[in-house]
């Protein structure tokens, strides 16, 4: 399931990779941010991991989530064992998010 995000609000994307059904654990990783058009949004920066469970994740801020839109991309680059790996994401800001 995609990521919502609310327009204007600060938020937290978030990544697990999973290998033979368990979480892997990068040592390291970063995050670069597109518009739905293509547009740069967030160069890349690096991202925290959780040393337990794996999950790297980035803090959106209020400018990440300015304009409503679906389909923002965000692109993955994590290393496990000295080997980049990329994982390409979409994500949208919305209005409001449906309960489900």
């Amino acid at each position: 399931m995609k990521q919502e995000f609310l327009k204007g609000v600060v938020g937290t994307i978030r990544l697990t990779i999973y290998s033979d059904n368990r979480a892997v654990v990068p040592t390291s990783g970063t995050v670069t941010l597109y518009t739905p058009s293509g547009g740069v949004l967030q160069a890349s920066s690096a991202v925290t991991v959780n040393s337990t469970t794996g999950e790297m994740t980035y803090a959106l801020t209020a400018t990440h989530t300015a304009s409503e839109d679906l389909n923002y991309k965000a692109v993955w680059a994590y290393v496990v064992s000295t080997i980049t790996y990329y994982q390409t994401q979409l994500f949208d800001v919305v209005l409001s998010q449906l309960a489900i």
